[in-house]
């Protein structure tokens, strides 16, 4: 009976403690997500990555980094025009699969 309520608590605890974990990783899904339209957004607005930086609050690093990514974009969406899988387009093109998301995610709100 002390094994059996053990095991159940043990489950619940590894509930509460899963749910945290996925919700900390959708936190920072949707924050990365956010970050990488701002700055697709601005560049395609001609805003220098120093600005973007600054407005954001991000490295000038991380910018950079993105925008760089961010110059696959047709690539990615001629991909995803041919239904590939966005883990197959990512680790073909060597970026996120976070990335590839968000630009398929841009692409369904055009349409």
């Amino acid at each position: 009976m002390l094994r059996e309520e053990g095991r159940e608590e043990g489950k619940q605890e590894g509930l509460k403690v899963g749910k945290q974990l996925g919700l900390e990783e959708g936190l920072k899904v949707g924050k990365y997500k956010k970050e990488v339209v701002a700055i697709r957004n601005m560049t395609l607005k001609k805003v220098s990555a120093v600005d973007i930086a600054e407005f954001l609050s991000l490295s000038l690093k991380y910018v950079q980094q993105i925008q760089k990514v961010l110059k696959k974009e047709a690539s990615i969406i001629a991909a995803l025009a041919k239904k590939q899988l966005p883990t197959r387009i990512a680790k073909k093109m060597k970026v996120s699969v976070w990335l590839i998301e968000v630009i398929r995610d841009l692409q369904k709100d055009k349409h």
